[in-house]
C-alpha cells in the first residue's frame, strides 16, 4: 500500500503544534531559571543588605554562566541613575558612557532595544569618541541588554563587556535575557524607600550644572551639556564629578579652568 504524504494544511497544523510546545518548554524553562534566581536571591539577607546587594549578585551569576570578562547594571529610574559593576574595570566604561552619551548603554535607553556589538571596531562611526576610548581600555565586544518593567520599557541596562571579539550563543543570549527580566523585576519590587539625597540622584546634578553653565556662558542647555561632557572627558573623570563640582563648589569651566 503507498503512503501518501499528509496534505499540506496537516503538515503545517503539526508544525505549528511542534513550534507552540516547544515556545512553552522554553517558556516553562524560562520560569524555572527565574523561579530558582528568585530563591537564591530573594530571601531576608542581612540587615543592611539593599537591593544593590542583590543586583551585585545577580551580575556575579551571570558572570559565572556568561562568557565574559565583565557585567555591570546601570538603572535609570525613579529619578535616579545608579550603577552596579563586577569590577572598577566595567564601572568606569559605564562612566565613560555616560559622560559622553554615546555607547551601547545611552543607546539602549534610548531606544529599548539590546545592542550588541561582537566586535566594536566597526562601530566607530556610530560611537566615535566612545570606541576610542574603549579600544584604550581593551574592550572589544559588548553586548547591551534593556532591563524591562511591567510595560516593557527600559528602566536601566545590563551590559556584558569582553575583552575578546566574537558573538554570544544562543544559549548565553537566552541567559542573559532572563537574567536582564528578572534583575529588572528585583528592582521593581523593592520596598526599600529611597534616600532622599539619592533620589536627587547624578541625573538632577548634571541637570543643574548644565543650567548654571548656560545661564554663566549665555549658552544654550544643549552647548552647556557638550561643554561639561567634555570637560569630563579631558579630565578623565566621570560626568557627575564635574557637575557636582559646578553646583557645590563654583568650578568654573573656562579655557583657564579656575574658579
Amino acid at each position: 500500500m503507498k503512503l501518501e504524504p499528509a496534505p499540506i494544511h496537516h503538515r503545517l497544523g503539526s508544525e505549528r503544534l511542534l513550534a507552540r510546545e516547544y515556545g512553552e518548554r522554553e517558556m516553562i524553562m524560562g520560569e524555572r531559571r527565574r523561579h530558582d534566581l528568585w530563591r537564591r536571591l530573594r530571601p531576608v539577607g542581612p540587615e543592611d543588605e539593599t537591593v544593590w546587594d542583590r543586583v551585585s549578585t545577580a551580575c556575579e551569576m551571570v558572570l559565572h554562566h556568561v562568557r565574559a570578562d565583565a557585567v555591570a547594571v546601570s538603572v535609570s529610574c525613579r529619578g535616579l541613575e545608579h550603577t552596579v559593576a563586577t569590577d572598577t574595570w566595567a564601572e568606569r566604561l559605564e562612566d565613560y558612557q555616560h559622560t559622553l552619551g554615546e555607547g551601547p548603554v545611552p543607546d539602549v535607553l534610548q531606544s529599548g532595544l539590546a545592542v550588541f556589538a561582537p566586535d566594536l571596531l566597526p562601530k566607530a562611526s556610530r560611537w566615535p569618541v566612545f570606541t576610542t576610548r574603549a579600544a584604550a581600555n581593551t574592550v572589544r565586544a559588548m553586548f547591551a541588554v534593556p532591563l524591562p518593567d511591567a510595560r516593557s520599557n527600559p528602566i536601566g541596562v545590563l551590559t556584558l563587556y569582553r575583552r575578546t571579539t566574537g558573538p554570544l550563543s544562543t544559549t548565553e543570549l537566552r541567559h542573559t535575557a532572563v537574567m536582564a527580566g528578572f534583575i529588572a523585576k528585583l528592582i521593581e519590587l523593592d520596598d526599600e524607600a529611597p534616600d532622599p539625597d539619592a533620589v536627587r540622584g547624578r541625573r538632577t546634578m548634571v541637570a543643574a550644572a548644565t543650567e548654571l553653565l548656560a545661564v554663566r556662558h549665555a549658552i544654550s542647555r544643549d552647548d552647556a551639556l557638550v561643554l561639561l561632557r567634555a570637560h569630563a572627558y579631558v579630565q578623565d573623570r566621570p560626568l557627575h564629578d564635574i557637575a557636582e563640582a559646578v553646583v557645590t563648589q563654583g568650578l568654573s569651566l573656562d579655557d583657564d579652568g579656575h574658579h
